[in-house]
């Protein structure tokens, strides 16, 4: 549906004199992405004197407080779904809604079963990784599997072929991180015994912006990682204290700027110790001059009209700044491993700009966002799924066609940022070469 302009006015949308009335006056329940966040809304009920209410009200309370904090804002709206019934939710909210994604039941065809058996060749047994890995990480609270839950997808070349590891499904479906950091240092030990090439990505930012407000906390991959090995707890039952460690790193720099950057927790539960993290954006964000939003890479993605949010976000529809403070440890634990700490190498923080890996190098830790590689929903029922094995379908046509090595050297020579995003960090999969 078209996308209006309207403005935020108090903690509901009123929709009678929008130019959206025609297409949700008569829907119970509509999705709205407003100003690229996605949210739920129900329709009020009638009035005492049985006249209609011209007005949805938010479901989520973080898309309420996210609604007020924009109030006196011109933004962008469009209705994304009417819905007949409520919609089930996650507690956790951390579902990544990407605009450039259309998700489809899975349809059982010749065409599907094709697809999933993915029937990648390579001309040569030359390429640059021998094994691909992509991970759908999770911040959830409790183990879970199915929907919104972790999802880990390897291909590996066997002669000219590409084979799957995980059978029928295609996909593992781990229950709760341990579970998860578990298989996959067993796999990378088990790709290193046979001394094989291995690409291993997960889809959340490996560091923060660069600015005064982040230097204050981290100071590069390395540090960050290694520090928040130490802060976060995250036991075998997925209950970790990723806000707590927010609101800490937040205390860190109040003293430079009165409000630290994470934003966003929950309404319920512990949000009452969380004194220095608050649930809406900090109020005063466009007047830091030693705060930034996105990373270059993530500026560069939203000019482009993707829009990935940010990594200061911990809470609510689309959030990704949760899955980073759980996930970094993981990233840290698999690339110091006995036995894989010497062959491995997180880019481009510890190799540069490359179009090619030294031979010492059989492990390459990287980024990924599903939204910058071509997404094939017929591949599996589950969409986390289908974007992990979009992702290893993508890595080994790039790799077998000789295109893979281009994608680690995604800025061009002459770009004056070029220095500045390879200490922040890049995606996988985005090049923005400028002749």
């Amino acid at each position: 549906m078209n996308s209006v302009k309207e403005e935020v006015k108090d903690n509901q949308w009123w929709f009678s004199k929008s130019s959206l009335r025609s297409a949700v006056e008569s829907s119970p329940f509509v999705e709205l992405s407003i100003a690229g966040r996605r949210c739920v809304l129900e329709r009020s009920a009638d009035g005492s004197n049985g006249k209609p209410t011209y007005s949805f009200k938010f479901l989520r309370d973080d898309d309420r407080q996210f609604w007020r904090s924009l109030k006196g804002n011109l933004i962008d709206l469009e209705v994304t779904q009417l819905l007949d019934a409520k919609p089930d939710f996650d507690n956790d909210q951390e579902d990544e809604y990407d605009d450039c994604i259309e998700t489809k039941p899975l349809v059982i065809t010749d065409e599907v079963e094709a697809g999933f058996n993915l029937k990648i060749e390579r001309p040569s047994n030359s390429s640059f990784f021998d094994v691909y890995i992509f991970v759908d990480w999770s911040a959830n609270n409790a183990p879970k599997s199915g929907k919104d839950s972790i999802w880990i997808a390897e291909g590996q070349w066997a002669g000219k072929c590409l084979q799957l590891y995980a059978g029928e499904d295609g996909c593992i479906n781990p229950k709760t991180r341990h579970q998860a950091t578990a298989h996959l240092q067993d796999r990378l030990l088990e790709h290193r015994t046979s001394n094989r090439r291995v690409l291993i990505c997960f889809d959340f930012a490996y560091s923060y912006p660069v600015c005064a407000e982040s230097q204050r906390f981290s100071n590069g991959f390395c540090n960050l990682s290694e520090r928040l090995s130490k802060l976060i707890t995250d036991d075998s039952k997925n209950k970790s204290n990723r806000f707590q460690v927010a609101d800490l790193l937040n205390q860190e720099v109040s003293s430079l700027s009165g409000e630290g950057p994470f934003w966003g927790r929950p309404t319920t539960g512990t949000a009452g110790s969380l004194t220095h993290l608050k649930s809406t954006k900090p109020t005063d964000w466009k007047e830091r001059a030693g705060l930034k939003e996105f990373r270059i890479v993530e500026e560069r993605l939203r000019k482009r009209r993707v829009r990935p949010f940010s990594v200061w976000q911990l809470f609510g529809n689309g959030s990704v700044g949760s899955q980073l403070l759980v996930g970094l440890p993981t990233v840290h634990t698999l690339r110091n491993a006995t036995r894989l700490s010497d062959c491995s190498k997180v880019w481009p923080f510890e190799t540069g700009w490359v179009t090619k890996f030294d031979e010492e190098t059989k492990i390459v830790h990287a980024e990924f966002w599903p939204g910058a590689i071509p997404y094939r929903p017929w591949l599996h029922g589950v969409r986390d799924a289908a974007q992990v094995l979009s992702c290893v379908a993508w890595a080994a046509e790039q790799d077998a066609q000789g295109n893979l090595g281009t994608f680690f050297d995604p800025l061009s020579e002459k770009d004056p940022e070029r220095l500045a995003a390879l200490n922040e960090g890049w995606i996988l999969g985005f090049t923005d070469k400028v002749s």
